[in-house]
């Protein structure tokens, strides 16, 4: 599908032209490339965009990582690193495998947790299941490990979980080649508001330009960020009666570490002039547009919004409340700012090489700039 106008031209080259980098983890030259990229583009509109530095503890992966059971039989087991997993002491981690309990993701999932044990019963790794489909890369809570952290897909989780009920008992070999790296800088970049003749409460747009190190991130994030330049060209034309900033975070793979960077920084006058923060994350394949919103007073603007709109026959719109913690609105919503996520879920291609180039992912992202000057119409943001 190819939709007319310049602001569409910029979402489609933007968007291939930031996956084609490739992953852009903090700290990788992919990311670094991304942020050359992302003040040229803004430039050439006519933006005057802010930067502001922040640090974050990092961590850096030169190998993919592998794993393999030996024992009651040989197989290779598909697997990524936790963000932020250290690395065997010498070449390679070995054991046997055990429960352990539960892996907690985001403060929002529960996945199966599993040790691996040398010979002298001493926790020397870590295996975290996947309780539906296929391996993908997630990031430590808790922060950069000592250990290695292998991450599994379902199928090799009930496998596990299978042969350990059976009373078989399990070893594997993994290896992977980590490093903390200390302290490091990081770099959102700011696109402050137009001076507006009144008064008003500021509307701010956000999206994240990182990825995770095993993936380009067509979906998460760099069509929340493409939609985000889309739209940033449509608003030069249009009257605006509220401010309307917008926001290309670093570090949301990274514990949040931009978010949580900016709203820190943030005067509580400055906070309470928030109207509403807008963070667009991940725009995929689906037919399902997700609002994940609160506090309710929002919950019940965008029903009406969405009530207004007549929906095509290939999408339908899901409220849910309250917004999910493991994204860039999360400091906002946390220091009070009322909150709206907008995803397509696409948890089949999520922190995995699998999230590349899709027609139907930037079909979705046009329909999103779309909701969004639309949303921004019904708020009387723009005229």
């Amino acid at each position: 599908m190819r939709v007319k106008g310049p602001e569409y031209d910029l979402l489609r080259e933007s968007w291939e032209y930031l996956v084609a980098i490739g992953p852009r983890c903090m700290g990788t030259e992919g990311e670094k490339q991304a942020v050359r990229y992302l003040l040229a583009q803004l430039q050439d509109l006519g933006a005057a965009p802010v930067t502001q530095a922040f640090p974050y503890e990092g961590w850096s992966v030169s190998a993919d990582a592998s794993l393999h059971m030996t024992v009651p039989f040989v197989k290779e087991i598909e697997s990524y690193l936790l963000l932020g997993s250290g690395q065997p002491v010498g070449a390679f981690v070995e054991g046997k495998v055990c429960v352990l309990g539960e892996t907690i993701i985001w403060n929002m999932y529960s996945w199966p947790r599993f040790g691996i044990i040398d010979q002298h019963n001493t926790i020397v790794g870590y295996i975290t299941g996947r309780p539906t489909g296929a391996a993908i890369s997630q990031t430590l809570a808790e922060g950069n490990s000592r250990y290695p952290h292998f991450s599994i897909g379902a199928e090799d989780t009930e496998l596990l979980l299978a042969l350990l009920k059976q009373g078989k008992e399990i070893h594997v070999r993994g290896t992977c080649a980590t490093q903390a790296t200390g302290l490091q800088e990081g770099v959102n970049i700011r696109v402050p508001s137009r001076n507006v003749p009144v008064a008003e409460k500021k509307i701010v747009l956000c999206a994240h330009y990182d990825t995770m190190y095993n993936t380009k991130g067509a979906y998460d994030n760099t069509s929340g960020v493409a939609v985000l330049l889309s739209l940033l060209k449509i608003l030069q034309d249009r009257q605006w009666r509220k401010p309307i900033e917008i926001i290309f975070m670093a570090g949301e793979e990274w514990r949040l570490a931009g978010s949580s960077a900016h709203v820190k920084a943030l005067t509580p006058q400055e906070i309470a002039e928030i109207e509403l923060v807008i963070n667009v994350d991940g725009i995929g394949r689906g037919n399902v547009f997700e609002a994940w919103l609160g506090p309710e007073e929002v919950e019940h603007e965008m029903y009406r919004f969405f009530a207004q709109r007549t929906a095509d026959a290939s999408r339908t719109f899901a409220v849910k409340t309250p917004p999910p913690p493991g994204s860039d609105h999360t400091p906002f919503y946390d220091a009070g700012v009322p909150a709206c996520m907008f995803t397509i879920n696409d948890q089949d291609i999520i922190h995995s090489p699998r999230d590349v180039i899709d027609e139907r992912i930037y079909e979705n992202m046009v329909y999103c700039v779309q909701l969004l000057v639309a949303l921004l119409e019904y708020k009387r943001a723009i005229l």
